[in-house]
């Protein structure tokens, strides 16, 4: 076989090649499938690229504070130039509000992420077009209540200097990509219009051999991770996206 790689990954978002240059740094052969024809063209060209480091985890808190860094010192951390330019990281600080601190403060403490607290009177002299009223709980559209005006306000709100926005999201994907192929040489493709099974080993400790074509031009040699497999005639649908439960 003509071409190999290590790792096939779903997606040439922001996500995707970021994975796609840690992977290649580490020595991984990778190629990016994306539906779409260059990086970041998705829902990552479209997001409001917003850097936040206050997270409901630990580990949340702790890997969004490593990448604001990243962020930062983005030239830095890619290593590369890219003849389109750089997207540049506005470190304008972000504000979360709420009517009491709950545990944001500690997990922000915990991982060493600078905050500040303050009162709504700051707030208000701060951010005058913020308004504090307290739309809580949920409710749905057929609730009775659902328009009546909120009769509690907001009391409480926390400042990270770290948090801000990238100034163009698809971009940095586009930067990402070309560090990716300068650290490992990974490549990127679009999806095919087929994707066929040319053989099915169902021994997890064999090979799994697939055709994608037309666009890549050669065949994949899929090492299997897991024993139960879900077979589709194309990609499943998936996002970056924090995967959330309907209330609607």
């Amino acid at each position: 076989m003509g071409n190999t790689t290590d790792i096939i990954i779903t997606g040439a978002g922001i996500i995707g090649t970021a994975i796609a240059f840690e992977l290649g740094k580490k020595g991984y052969k990778t190629i990016n499938i994306d539906k779409l024809p260059a990086a970041g063209q998705g829902s990552t060209g479209s997001s409001s690229a917003g850097i936040r480091t206050h997270y409901s985890t630990r580990d949340g808190v702790a890997m969004a504070y490593e990448g604001y860094l990243h962020w930062k010192n983005w030239q830095s951390y890619l290593g590369v130039a890219d003849v389109r330019g750089l997207a540049k990281f506005k470190n304008t600080g972000g504000l979360v509000l709420g009517n009491e601190s709950g545990k944001l403060p500690k997990l922000l403490s915990e991982v060493g992420v600078e905050f500040e607290s303050w009162d709504m009177d700051l707030v208000r002299q701060k951010i005058p077009i913020y308004a504090d009223f307290d739309f809580s709980p949920p409710r749905r559209p057929a609730d009775e209540t659902f328009f009546d005006r909120p009769s509690q306000k907001l009391n409480y709100a926390i400042y990270t200097p770290s948090s801000g926005y990238m100034t163009d999201p698809q971009l940095a994907a586009h930067n990402l990509q070309v560090a990716a192929e300068t650290s490992g040489g990974p490549r990127f493709a679009a999806w095919p219009r087929e994707f066929r099974v040319s053989e099915y080993l169902i021994n997890p400790e064999d090979w799994l051999i697939c055709m994608m074509y037309p666009t890549t031009g050669f065949p994949f040699m899929i090492k299997p991770i897991w024993q139960v497999f879900i077979w589709r005639s194309e990609p499943a649908a998936t996002s970056s996206k924090p995967h959330r439960l309907s209330v609607g």
